[in-house]
């Protein structure tokens, strides 16, 4: 997924659970040397901070950067917001192994036209997306259904393991707009 669809996500998240709009950012934040200021490498950003693997490694090097908001009142949030980068990531792309803890090579079987797509996109400057009010849309279908951060993180992370045999409402909404 790209900034728009994890800023999107972070947004309507931050809005269901009534948590300080603020808090938006930690949807990105594996993405973070990517987006904002290029200290991790461009083109290896995806083997770095992604991976439910590194949570913690991300949510550790990111708490005291000026774009982070951080409050260990917010845990529950943050690592939620930050399982989700990858668990949407999934839907565009390969998720692959990461530095500094490996991870799960994982894909879904039907987006392999669609990977192909982004990644042929990429070289052309034509990357497909959906709108950001397809994003919303989907965004508020899928937390319609919590009422706790820390169940939506726990959802990703067990429906992830699950994928790509296991599918879930989630991942069929999400397949909707992609």
């Amino acid at each position: 997924m790209e900034y728009l669809g994890h800023k999107t996500f972070g947004e309507e998240f931050c809005e269901h659970f009534d948590v300080p709009q603020e808090y938006y950012v930690w949807a990105y934040a594996p993405d973070w040397g990517y987006y904002l200021s290029h200290e991790h490498n461009v083109y290896l950003h995806r083997f770095t901070l992604h991976g439910f693997n590194n949570v913690q490694t991300c949510i550790n090097l990111l708490k005291d950067k000026v774009h982070f908001p951080y409050d260990d009142e917010y845990l529950d949030v943050i690592n939620a917001l930050v399982v989700s980068h990858t668990y949407l990531d999934l839907f565009n792309n390969y998720i692959v192994p990461s530095y500094p803890r490996s991870g799960t090579f994982k894909g879904l079987p039907e987006q392999r036209g669609y990977y192909l797509k982004v990644l042929l996109g990429y070289i052309k400057g034509d990357v497909p997306k959906p709108s950001e009010q397809e994003y919303r849309n989907a965004f508020k279908k899928i937390l319609n259904g919590f009422s706790d951060p820390w169940d939506i993180e726990w959802y990703m992370s067990e429906e992830f393991k699950g994928l790509p045999q296991n599918r879930t409402q989630i991942t069929e909404i999400l397949l909707d707009i992609y």
